[in-house]
């Protein structure tokens, strides 16, 4: 169980990082 929710919680670390990425990219864009 605690393996499944620390992958699940890496999982999403990796997801929230990728979209702030590319908020970023957008933003550099825009501006």
């Amino acid at each position: 169980l605690n393996l499944t929710r620390a992958k699940g919680f890496t999982s999403l670390k990796t997801t929230t990082e990728r979209y702030a990425h590319n908020i970023k990219e957008l933003y550099s864009w825009i501006l």
